[in-house]
C-alpha cells in the first residue's frame, strides 16, 4: 500500500481519537511549525488550540523520527503512529516527553530531535505508559492548551509564516538581480560581437587601401 495513502489513515486515525476525546480538530491548509493538524478546545473567542504533528513509520528496518527543535514548544503534539507487520502502535509526546525521550542533534543548519525506531525500541516504547494517549493524556493535552498564553501559538505560526515570506521576497530579489545581470550579460555580448565585426570590416578595409596605396 501505497505510504502517502497509509499516512492518510494514520492523520485520520489520530484524529477520531482526538475528537471521542474532546479535542477539536481541523485540517489547516499551510504547513507552519510542524502543524499537520490544530487542535481546538472550543470554537469561541476564548478557544485556545496546539499544533498537532503527525507521524507515519512502517518498521521494515530501523528507522527514525526527526523533529525540528524549533517546534518543540509552547503548545505542540506529535503523534507518532508506527506499522510493525500486524500490529500498529501510537505514540503521543508532549513537549517534555520529546526532551526526555528523543536525542538532540543536527541536520545540516538545523537542530532536531531524533527517536529512533526499531524493534527493540518500540518495546521499550510500548512499556512507556507516559507516551499511550490515554484519558490521562488527552487531560494533559487540554491542559497544555489552556496553559499557554493566549493566541500565542497563532501569532508563533503567524510570526513564522511572516518570515518565510521575507526569505521568499529576499530569493525573488536575488532571482531578479540575476536576470538583470544575465540580461546586461546579453547585451555586453551583443556589443562585443557587433565590434567584433566592425573591426573585421575596418581590417578588411585597411587592406584594400594599403593594398591601393602600393599600387
Amino acid at each position: 500500500m501505497d505510504t502517502k495513502y497509509l499516512e492518510k489513515i494514520g492523520e485520520s486515525f489520530i484524529t477520531h481519537i482526538l475528537l471521542e476525546a474532546g479535542i477539536l480538530v481541523a485540517k489547516p491548509l499551510f504547513d507552519q511549525l510542524g502543524s499537520d493538524l490544530i487542535g481546538f478546545t472550543s470554537v469561541d473567542d476564548s478557544a485556545k488550540f496546539c499544533r498537532i504533528q503527525c507521524k507515519y513509520r512502517e518498521v521494515k528496518k530501523a528507522t527514525c523520527v526527526e523533529i525540528d527543535k524549533e517546534y518543540v514548544t509552547g503548545a505542540f503534539i506529535l503523534f507518532v503512529y508506527v506499522k510493525v507487520q500486524q500490529e500498529r502502535h501510537l505514540f503521543c509526546f508532549l513537549p517534555e516527553d520529546i526532551r526526555r525521550t528523543f536525542t538532540q542533534g543536527r541536520q545540516r543548519t538545523k537542530n532536531i530531535f531524533r527517536l529512533q525506531i526499531t524493534r527493540k525500541a518500540i518495546e521499550s516504547l510500548v512499556k512507556d505508559k507516559a507516551i499511550a494517549f490515554t484519558r490521562k493524556k488527552a487531560t494533559a493535552i487540554s491542559n497544555l492548551m489552556k496553559s499557554s498564553p493566549p493566541n500565542s501559538e497563532l501569532r508563533r505560526m503567524v510570526s513564522n509564516l511572516a518570515r518565510q515570506m521575507k526569505e521568499v521576497e529576499r530569493i525573488r530579489r536575488k532571482h531578479d538581480e540575476l536576470q538583470q545581470l544575465i540580461h546586461e550579460v546579453e547585451i555586453a555580448d551583443m556589443e562585443k560581437k557587433a565590434c567584433e565585426e566592425k573591426l573585421e570590416i575596418l581590417e578588411e578595409y585597411m587592406g584594400f587601401w594599403e593594398e591601393y596605396n602600393e599600387n
